[in-house]
């Protein structure tokens, strides 16, 4: 394992964008990396369309609005309600202007309505200044939070998905909450420089899959809020095309742009 932090990705997305297709160097990627920052950067320093091939999406994990618990809101709508009845006092910690987090926040605030002030952090500090109440929300992947949720150091107001999860049965879904059309799937894959063989292909996604069925892996994953997937390279192309249009169209509306 090589870890290439920086940026909220692209340092890491170029390095393995430039390595040899030998199935021996491979790039476990996410939402911000592979889905939102084609569309946030002017010039990324390779394809993003041609230098990776899809191998297998790993597995998805809900994202919820997490807020400070001194935030006077029970769910989801409560938020909007004081968001409309205090407008400009509530801001929003991101990992990053081309991150999953901040255009989370931006759907949800083109669908709701008042503005939040969204403030980016280093993608290691951004729960400091939450914790501290010095930013009141957070949207994110479940498990960089439930650990502080469960411990009540801060609280779940929403979470996606189609139905309440078990670990979170008092948590309303957005969809419950009358935001259905606000689904910001958040995922973990794994790609290949493109041009690695199909057969090499073929043999990791099998890997994956078989792995997304061992019962110690799937405890592990939904322990943390999260599914095991391990689905075939085509399934996992056709789940990324329509999750690019998604976030294609939340970028576009926002109006994020990194020079």
């Amino acid at each position: 394992m090589e870890n290439r932090p920086g940026a909220a990705g692209p340092i890491g997305t170029d390095l393995a964008a430039k390595a040899a297709p030998d199935g021996h160097t491979l790039y476990m990627s996410f939402t911000s990396t592979r889905s939102i920052q084609p569309f946030v950067y002017s010039k990324p320093s390779y394809d993003a369309e041609r230098a990776f091939d899809a191998v297998s999406q790993v597995g998805a994990l809900r994202t919820g609005l997490i807020a400070h618990p001194s935030v006077k809101a029970a769910d989801a709508r409560e938020l909007v309600a004081l968001a409309k009845a205090r407008p400009d006092t509530l801001s929003a910690a991101t990992q990053g202007v081309g991150t999953h987090a901040r255009l989370a926040g931006e759907w949800f605030s083109s669908l709701t309505g008042p503005p939040i002030r969204f403030v980016p952090y280093n993608p290691s500090s951004a729960y400091a200044d939450l914790l501290a109440g010095t930013r009141q929300l957070m949207f994110d992947a479940l498990p960089a939070a439930i650990g502080n949720v469960r411990g009540g150091k801060l609280k779940l107001l929403a979470a996606s998905g189609t139905g309440r999860h078990p670990l979170f049965p008092d948590v309303p879904t957005f969809a419950e909450l009358g935001l259905a059309e606000f689904q910001p799937v958040a995922w973990i894959g794994l790609f290949a420089p493109a041009g690695t063989p199909a057969p090499i292909q073929e043999k990791l996604a099998a890997a994956v899959a078989a792995g997304a069925k061992a019962p110690d892996f799937i405890e592990l994953w939904r322990g943390f809020a999260a599914d095991p997937v391990g689905n075939p390279p085509a399934e996992f192309r056709a789940f990324l095309k329509a999750d690019r249009a998604r976030w294609a169209a939340v970028v576009k509306k926002a109006g994020v742009k990194i020079v």
